[in-house]
């Protein structure tokens, strides 16, 4: 029996009297943060000591279980939290006043490893099976609840958005005027937060609808959608030129997330010295379909570039945006099949192409 306990450095005391508990398997105590220098965790069994916070503990229980997903995990803390995710996670929890029952654990579970040999591994498929189910589950309600909620976030916001047009019409006072645009730019940013996280909900839960699709019919779809950011000499339908296009079938609302994104950032973060210009362009490649879309904008920086589709990632702490955008534009390419590539020069601008199959099955 191999034993692995995993604790943070000013615990290493206290680790002690349990590795007298269990001194008949000699485990091995390393510290939080290192599992990844440990690499693949062969022991049969994984000790989290005292995780401070349920995310703490989730994100190590997912690291130990990507390393060793065949493992027993046992948790021993505080207010050990009842989350389904945890317990998706996690074999066994103890709170530090039961301790002493840790051997008749390790017992438990090396029988129960025994029976998981013995019987061909039929247990372990059973057990994993009905984990799948759970978290199958519990991800359908959780994106069930962002989705709705979502939804229910935004109907206030386009009524206070509405009330706040008719106060700019009716109170001429320059303070006020710009006290209602400060509003309108708060409430704004606000709401394009909840359209990423309905669209991102969107992506996962529906299938694909294929259509034929006209390159300019797409813009005229996606313009609605940026009228937030048109100004007097900015417009959507000037800003965008589609040099080449040709039909083509694909999901016409996951396209327009795409394109919503993209020229949005492109005016967005536009050149102060120029004008946004945004160029489409679509070709054929063998059995794929490439539409290259690229802004004369200020561009990104190359140690950006790799990170620029991770959640939440953000190139300085004044963008403006919730940094889902282009994780989001990653996400829903890949969901039809498809793959994106960017590439940027610091104050010329940002061309993304994107790769999609010709012909879907």
């Amino acid at each position: 029996m191999q034993i692995s306990i995993f604790a943070r450095k000013s615990d290493f005391q206290e680790v002690t009297h349990i590795k007298g508990l269990l001194k008949e398997w000699s485990p091995k105590v390393f510290q939080y943060g290192e599992t990844a220098r440990v690499g693949k965790l062969t022991r049969e069994i994984v000790i989290l000591y005292k995780p401070q916070l349920t995310e703490e503990l989730i994100r190590i229980a997912a690291e130990v279980r990507i390393l060793s997903p065949s493992c027993y995990l046992l948790v021993i803390g505080e207010g050990i939290p009842g989350m389904t995710l945890f317990h998706a996670q996690v074999n066994c929890a103890l709170q530090l006043s039961e301790i002493g029952r840790i051997p008749e654990l390790i017992h438990e579970l090396k029988a129960r490893a025994e029976r998981i040999t013995s019987d061909g591994g039929s247990m372990a498929m059973q057990e994993l099976q009905e984990k799948n189910k759970e978290l199958e589950k519990i991800n359908f309600e959780l994106d069930r609840f962002v989705y709705s909620a979502s939804h229910d976030l935004r109907s206030p916001l386009t009524s206070v958005l509405g009330l706040l047009y008719l106060l700019r019409e009716e109170v001429k006072a320059e303070g006020a005027q710009r006290y209602v645009s400060l509003m309108e730019e708060s409430i704004l940013k606000l709401d394009n937060i909840i359209r990423d996280i309905v669209a991102y909900s969107r992506n996962n839960r529906a299938g694909l609808q294929i259509e034929e699709i006209q390159l300019p019919e797409l813009i005229s779809d996606v313009e609605p959608g940026l009228r937030y950011l048109e100004t007097g000499e900015i417009t959507v339908s000037g800003c965008v030129k589609v040099k080449a296009a040709f039909p083509f079938s694909s999901d016409r609302n996951r396209l327009v997330t795409i394109l919503n994104n993209l020229i949005s950032n492109s005016i967005k973060y536009r050149h102060p010295a120029r004008l946004p210009e945004i160029e489409l362009n679509l070709e054929r490649n063998g059995q794929h379909i490439v539409l290259v879309v690229s802004d004369n904008g200020i561009g990104i920086k190359e140690y950006h570039l790799e990170k620029i589709f991770d959640m939440f990632y953000r190139t300085s702490d004044h963008s403006t945006g919730s940094g889902l955008g282009l994780y989001i534009v990653r996400e829903t390419i890949k969901k039809l099949g498809g793959t994106v590539r960017v590439e940027s020069a610091v104050n010329q601008g940002t061309k993304f192409t994107i790769t999609l199959p010709l012909a879907y099955a």
